[in-house]
C-alpha cells in the first residue's frame, strides 16, 4: 500500500465499480490523504462522485473519502461512443 502513496502519478481506473467493505475503505482513505498536495492522482470512473458514496460501506468513511477526492478534483467528462461496444461489434463482424 505504501507505494501507492509515493508514486509521482497514481492512475486509478474503474473507480468504485464494485462495493468497498469498511476494511478496504480505510486503506482507500489513507492513499489520497497521504498524497494530498504532494502528488497527482487521476481517477477514472463510470460513476458520478455522488454515486461513489453508495459503494462505500459506512457513511463516515464514505464522506471522508469523498472529501479527499471529489471535493478537490478537477473534472473532465468524456462524452463519446462506448469503447466496449465498439470492440464487441468489431469482434462479431469478424
Amino acid at each position: 500500500m505504501s507505494e501507492f502513496k509515493t508514486v509521482p502519478l497514481l492512475i486509478i481506473d474503474d473507480f468504485m465499480t464494485t462495493p468497498i467493505p469498511t476494511q478496504n475503505a480505510i486503506g482507500l482513505f489513507e492513499i489520497p490523504e497521504a498524497r494530498e498536495n504532494l502528488a497527482a492522482t487521476v481517477i477514472a470512473s463510470q460513476l458520478e462522485p455522488n454515486e461513489w458514496c453508495l459503494r462505500i460501506e459506512g457513511e463516515l468513511m464514505a464522506d471522508s473519502i469523498l472529501s479527499r477526492t471529489a471535493k478537490v478534483a478537477r473534472y473532465v467528462d468524456i462524452d463519446g461512443p462506448d469503447v466496449r461496444e465498439h470492440f464487441a461489434k468489431k469482434k462479431q463482424a469478424g
